[in-house]
C-alpha cells in the first residue's frame, strides 16, 4: 500500500473526528439553549433538536440565537447608549 495513502487517510481520520466532536458539542449547547430560555414553541424546538441532530440545531441557531442576540449589549447585559448623540440645544 502507498505510504501517502496511510497518510492521507489518518489525517482524514482525525479531521473527521474533530469535526464530530465539535457538532456533537454545539448540538449539545443548542439543546441546552433551548430548554433554559423561554420561548413560545420551547417544546417543539427541544424535539425538533432532539430529533434530528445538527441540522436541527442550525435551525434553531439561526431562527432563535441569532434573533434574540442581534441586538447590542454591553458587558452588563444592559443595552448600549447610542454611538452619535443629537446635538444639545
Amino acid at each position: 500500500m502507498d505510504q501517502s495513502f496511510v497518510w492521507i487517510s489518518i489525517l482524514f481520520s482525525i479531521v473527521m473526528f474533530v469535526v464530530g466532536i465539535a457538532a456533537f458539542v454545539f448540538w449539545v449547547y443548542t439543546l441546552i439553549h433551548a430548554i433554559k430560555h423561554d420561548n413560545k414553541d420551547k417544546a417543539l424546538w427541544i424535539v425538533l433538536i432532539v430529533f434530528t441532530g445538527v441540522v436541527g440545531s442550525l435551525i434553531y441557531y439561526f431562527v432563535v440565537m441569532r434573533a434574540t442576540t442581534s441586538t447590542p449589549t454591553g458587558m452588563s447585559g444592559h443595552h448600549m447608549p447610542p454611538t452619535s448623540m443629537p446635538p444639545s440645544a
